[in-house]
């Protein structure tokens, strides 16, 4: 292969690596701000519903007699259409209000009770493979925890945004490779034009090695005084080496028979 041909293959090479870099960061960064988003605004979702569940408690109710629960969770979740469930769950982590009412009763992920303990925030979150968890932990007039506000999120419309973004990178770095394989391809050319003419001369010398080796050179190689050395120059010197090695190669053949033969007659 060409030095021409080398030098455009590493520099496409080079720039799909530093694309696929690029498509990967991109598209890690937008699904990472869009999680953050979300888990903001889930924060507020939760408080909205928080913070009249926690007046109520101060007044000395218990967090399975609050009526007005069910308002506050249906309103919550019709906020956004990703929210699948809003919860309200108890110190043990049973379920007592839930805008699913198959999940009434029973208990959150053990995953939400151990982060909640974790915590020292109120707010909190998890990111899972397909939803987002966030929630708000309840605490009584002293303090004490005595629940929590779970919103569980799907993460169908981060990963519809994440699709939308990844299609319009790929078309345009297709568009963008090609453009720049053209343009690298037209100035590698033209720029390695004499150093590929300069190879190809030493190729074809150093293929004619063997049938200049059993010929006389036609000419004196003259030493140049020249600071660049000329390409065929360089062929002419090339040919007398290989006719020099063929000669001096002749004359040890020759003088290693003349030894064995005197070893011969010695014996």
């Amino acid at each position: 292969m060409k030095a021409s041909g080398k030098a455009f293959l590493c520099l496409v090479a080079v720039m799909l690596v530093v694309m696929t870099l690029f498509f990967m960061m991109s598209t890690f960064k937008l699904q990472t701000t869009l999680t953050h988003l979300v888990q903001s605004q889930l924060t507020v979702l939760a408080e909205s519903v928080a913070d009249p569940l926690e007046g109520a408690i101060d007044l000395g109710l218990s967090l399975s007699e609050l009526r007005n629960t069910e308002s506050l969770i249906t309103r919550a979740k019709d906020h956004d259409v990703q929210i699948e469930a809003v919860d309200i769950f108890d110190l043990a982590g049973q379920i007592l209000f839930s805008t699913v009412p198959d999940r009434v009763g029973e208990l959150v992920e053990p995953e939400v009770l151990e982060v909640q303990i974790q915590t020292d925030e109120r707010d909190w979150s998890l990111d899972g493979d397909v939803t987002i968890l966030s929630g708000i932990t309840l605490t009584d007039n002293i303090g004490q925890t005595i629940g929590g506000v779970l919103f569980t999120y799907s993460k169908a419309g981060v990963f519809s945004k994440v699709e939308k973004l990844s299609e319009s990178l790929l078309s345009n770095i297709l568009v963008i490779v090609a453009i720049f394989s053209g343009l690298t391809f037209f100035v590698v050319r033209r720029s390695f034009r004499d150093l590929d003419h300069y190879v190809d001369r030493i190729d074809k010398a150093m293929k004619t090695f063997p049938e200049s080796a059993g010929n006389k050179p036609k000419t004196a190689i003259a030493s140049s005084g020249k600071a660049h050395a000329d390409p065929d120059d360089l062929e002419s010197k090339l040919r007398a080496v290989a006719i020099q090695l063929s000669r001096a190669t002749d004359e040890i053949n020759s003088f290693d028979s003349t030894l064995i033969e005197q070893e011969k007659s010695g014996r």
